[in-house]
């Protein structure tokens, strides 16, 4: 079924978008996907060293246990294309089901995002390859977040599907959306020490924060920016 669905690439295991070279000719590699093309990861750990872009037109389809970028790295596409981050059990029913453990470490995702994973995308430092931990995962999304309903594959409904943000920052871009949250699946913050933050809110805007300080204890914020602007506003 993922075939009809998914074309192009699929990687097993570890996949890295750069060659087996030494650490500083990774840094600038750059991926660019045939265009509207849809490409499919799955497997372990995606990860994008410091400087790596990439950049397809079609949609990305990531089903990865741990997501690791350098701080400068991009994953960027068309307008209309998005990055679908499953879990790797909604793949391969034999693989044992968990979180996906995000540290982008303010790395841009300058695309659109739907968020599947029933276990969980959860914000978490980590090291890998030249990628250090440094006691931070914050994340910036410059598109449309979404939480997803329904497995793309097998249409069933999915629950629960939160993003744990720890004690990091969801950072959404002066343009960035949320769409299909509710008291099912939505941003946990861990009491005050997580943050959902919204760039660039104006005067007269207003920003809904579907937050909640537990996976079962929502308790959304609605912002409404009363004068001045352009200003950034957290919820936690």
């Amino acid at each position: 079924m993922m075939k009809k669905i998914i074309e192009n690439i699929k990687i097993l295991g570890a996949f890295f978008l750069l060659p087996a070279v030494s650490w500083a000719q990774q840094a600038s590699v750059t991926v660019v996907g045939l265009s509207g093309q849809n490409i499919s990861m799955t497997g372990g750990t995606l990860y994008l060293p410091a400087n790596a872009l990439l950049n397809n037109t079609g949609n990305i389809y990531v089903a990865a246990n741990n997501i690791i970028a350098g701080s400068t790295s991009t994953i960027t596409g068309g307008n209309t294309t998005r990055l679908h981050l499953l879990g790797v059990n909604q793949v391969d029913a034999a693989a044992p089901s968990a979180p996906t453990l995000a540290d982008l470490n303010g790395a841009l995702i300058d695309m659109n995002v739907t968020h599947y994973n029933p276990m969980n995308l959860e914000l978490s430092d980590q090291a890998f390859g030249s990628v250090a931990t440094d006691g931070s995962a914050n994340t910036t999304i410059n598109g449309q977040f979404a939480f997803a309903a329904q497995n793309p594959f097998t249409l069933a409904a999915i629950t629960d599907n939160h993003v744990i943000i720890n004690g990091n920052r969801f950072i959404l871009g002066a343009a960035a959306t949320l769409n299909g949250y509710d008291l099912n699946r939505y941003f946990v913050t861990n009491n005050t020490s997580g943050e959902l933050r919204k760039l660039g809110l104006t005067a007269a805007a207003g920003f809904f924060y579907p937050i909640g300080r537990a996976e079962a204890d929502y308790t959304p914020a609605n912002l409404s920016v009363a004068t001045g602007g352009p200003v950034d506003y957290y919820m936690n």
